[in-house]
């Protein structure tokens, strides 16, 4: 696409994870000339409109033109998570790229049976090497995995954190300005099968 200015863009997410993921991909597609078109549904779309000025709730397909659908992968068991990939060459959209925004979860491109998914992006772009190793090894063919790191995350660790953030972080907060301070963020952890409903393990 490098240098192909007339392209426009379908940016898709349904996750937060997903959206977060996109955002500095989209910022550097705009800042290139490219055109791209977001429409999400909850809670990814709240995301983007707190960077971005014209994002539309996903009704289904646009009626426009597009050359690239360019989204998150989320969960399968909702729907248009596992048909926007199917769908897309219905409307036009013959080039897909899924980003993925973590490690969990990877049996999302399975399906019930443990077989590669058949609802599946042209190119799925993995944060690392063993991440492409694993999903070669469950069926995905190899010509669709691209290595690309995480963009969320090394957009983060350029970020230099001063001082005067810190405090501004701790006085909006409310929380003390000398004392040493511990945040944990965990994921849910689920002991079933990631095509099964959580219930109540979850």
């Amino acid at each position: 696409m490098k240098n192909n200015y007339d392209r426009n863009i379908l940016v898709f997410a349904q996750e937060a994870g997903s959206a977060a993921l996109l955002i500095p991909v989209i910022e550097r597609l705009l800042s290139c000339g490219y055109s791209a078109k977001i429409h999400a549904l909850p809670p990814a779309i709240h995301l983007f409109k707190a960077r971005f000025d014209c994002v539309n709730e996903w009704t289904g397909f646009p009626d426009e033109k597009f050359d690239l659908l360019l989204a998150g992968y989320g969960n399968p068991r909702v729907p248009v998570n596992s048909n926007i990939f199917a769908e897309a060459s219905r409307f036009g959209i013959n080039k897909s790229i899924a980003l993925l925004d973590n490690w969990r979860g990877l049996d999302r491109f399975l399906d019930k049976n443990g077989n590669a998914s058949m609802n599946m992006p042209g190119i799925i772009a993995v944060m690392d090497l063993e991440t492409k190793d694993y999903l070669i090894k469950t069926g995905i063919p190899a010509d669709r995995l691209v290595v690309t790191g995480n963009p969320r995350l090394e957009s983060i660790g350029t970020h230099s954190i001063t001082m005067k953030d810190r405090i501004a972080a701790r006085e909006k907060l409310n929380l003390p300005i000398d004392k040493m301070l511990c945040f944990l963020a965990s994921e849910i952890i689920h002991n079933h099968s990631y095509h099964e409903s959580c219930e109540q393990e979850g």
